[in-house]
């Protein structure tokens, strides 16, 4: 037997498994080409040793008594074991090997040889002692199952085959409780959970994933689910029950804050509305009593001026002066009002233009006086024209005003772009201002020059900051004494 054992060496020199034939007094009398490999020992080295020897010399002290064992069974004619173990090789490098041993009997039945095959599994081996490193540090839940079929082959369960560490965290159950069981009877439902989808991806291998609410465990979860080999499943999970009633609380809150939107806004329309009336009504209440006040101060001066002395003439001149100023307070606040009331119209607007149409305004209104007017070419917007013109009109009319001490009186129009944003700018060389006062420019009713000197309500560039701000714009200035005023703005797209 052993003569036609040795007559087959050239299939086990074929085979990638390392391959060690003993005779029946524990000789060695066959060593493949895979063995050498395997061990680093050359078949010479070995055919004749005593296999026991060679056990001592390639194998680790704590391995050897089972090895023993088991080479003795496969002497005794016992059945076939295999176990994993690590081979020291000549060179002292260890390799991981999945051992199996059998016996080889003759026609008799006789036990006359054992024939040894080792497989080198140092690489697989690795590769699930980091996957096992892997599995059992995650923090996502990972579980095992396979499916549990009736005789009619119908999907009627699954079982839990294995669970990581962080199953016992994020569910609470411990391990023990849940090796092995069916679901219905770890998780104590009726139905095995999500069955549908488990058993799809089981059967087809296709990946899956969704979002849950679990009733037995009062708990969101997102689970993806994968199938190591056809009729199991894996699931991977994460508990999302806190990010779920974060989302909720915040979507909650948004639904406030937009009720709450939705009724401020209700709240300011209506108060914009009354406002509105109120300001219309102060109107029509007050330019009655202006118109008189002014047509009988006009009749007194033209009728009987000569019968009133200087100082009297001279305070009903004032009085007339006060009804104009106040008939124009009241044009200048109708008009900021309306600022926030009109709905904004974008559309090309050509402010050069509209910027020369305001300067002949201005021109004729005191054509006595020689203003140089420089206005750049082709400047366009996107903005509500109406809204615009009353941008152009109240910075041009200012530079205009401040400059009326100026017999050189220059005013200028422009563009320019600073740090990638488009600024419009109007520049005169008037009575211009102290720039530690600059903050005052655009409130309501601020002056920097006196009525006496400068006429105007202080409401013009209040009412210039609404627009442009409405425009999603801005409006800043520089100025000198003496020396002119520069007011730069932009609009928001």
């Amino acid at each position: 037997m052993i003569d036609e054992l040795q007559t087959g060496t050239a299939i086990t020199d074929a085979m990638q498994d390392g391959v060690i034939l003993v005779d029946m007094e524990g000789v060695i009398t066959g060593w493949n080409p895979a063995m050498e490999k395997l061990t680093g020992y050359e078949k010479d080295e070995m055919i004749g040793v005593q296999a026991v020897s060679m056990m001592r010399r390639m194998l680790k002290a704590d391995e050897i008594q089972k090895l023993m064992e088991d080479f003795t069974s496969a002497l005794q004619g016992k059945t076939r074991t295999d176990m994993v173990f690590t081979v020291i090789a000549k060179d002292g490098s260890q390799r991981c090997v999945l051992g199996s041993s059998s016996n080889i009997k003759n026609k008799n039945g006789v036990p006359e040889a054992i024939i040894i095959t080792l497989r080198d599994i140092t690489r697989r081996k690795a590769a699930e002692e980091k996957y096992r490193s892997l599995y059992t540090s995650m923090n996502e839940g990972h579980v095992l199952h396979e499916i549990v079929y009736d005789k009619n082959d119908n999907v009627i369960d699954y079982r839990i085959l294995d669970v990581n560490p962080a199953f016992e965290a994020i569910v609470g159950i411990p391990r023990g409780d849940v090796i092995g069981k069916l679901a219905t009877n770890a998780y104590q439902t009726e139905t095995a959970p999500y069955i549908d989808i488990y058993a799809k991806v089981a059967e087809t291998g296709e990946h899956a994933s969704f979002e849950t609410f679990f009733p037995p465990m009062d708990r969101h979860f997102n689970i993806s689910v994968y199938s190591p080999e056809k009729g199991r499943f894996a699931t991977i999970f994460t508990d999302i029950t806190e990010q779920k009633k974060l989302h909720d609380e915040i979507q909650k809150l948004n639904e406030e804050l937009e009720q709450r939107v939705i009724n401020r806004t209700a709240e300011l329309t209506a108060a914009n509305e009354e406002l509105e009336a109120f300001a219309y009504s102060v109107s029509h209440d007050l330019r009655a009593p202006l118109r008189g006040i002014t047509s009988f101060s006009r009749i007194i001066l033209d009728e009987h001026s000569g019968e009133l002395n200087e100082e009297a003439l001279d305070y009903l001149k004032r009085v007339v002066n006060a009804s104009k100023r106040m008939s124009i307070l009241i044009d200048d606040l109708l008009t900021l009002s309306r600022v926030y009331r009109r709905r904004l119209r974008r559309e090309k607007v050509g402010l050069s233009r509209m910027a020369w149409q305001t300067a002949d305004m201005l021109k004729e209104s005191e054509p006595d006086r020689e203003v140089d007017f420089v206005i750049h070419k082709g400047l366009e917007a996107d903005a509500d024209a109406v809204l615009m013109n009353v941008v152009i009109e109240n910075l041009l009319g200012n530079a205009f005003k401040f400059t009326r001490k100026r017999p050189d009186a220059r005013i200028e129009f422009g563009s320019r772009t600073l740090e990638d944003k488009y600024e419009y700018f109007v520049r005169d060389n008037g009575v211009g201002f102290d720039m530690e006062y600059v903050s005052k420019l655009f409130g309501p009713f601020q002056r920097l020059h006196s009525s006496l000197e400068f006429d105007g309500t202080g409401i013009g560039l209040a009412t210039v900051q609404r627009i442009l701000h409405r425009h999603g714009g801005r409006i800043r200035a520089e100025g000198e004494e003496g020396k002119g005023a520069t007011f730069y703005f932009t609009l928001g797209t």
